[in-house]
């Protein structure tokens, strides 16, 4: 998507009343911190797949009874 239709679209969703301002370079993500929460999200999204896994085995064993 163009970035200046999403702007402009922003724009009218806020009757114009939005301000753009340029991220201050200390508050601008690192690649470092960027890779730390990428593998926070990875090991999460692994729990929940393993999580789901058992859920599906458990009730398929108790479905059997």
């Amino acid at each position: 998507m163009n970035l200046r239709r999403m702007i402009a679209r922003e724009m009218e969703k806020g009757n114009g009343q939005i301000e753009i301002v340029k991220v201050p370079a200390n508050k601008r993500p690192t690649a470092a911190s960027l890779k730390k929460l990428d593998r926070e999200i990875a090991a999460q999204v692994s729990a929940n797949e393993a999580m789901s896994n058992r859920s599906v085995l458990l009730a398929s064993r108790t479905s059997l009874r």
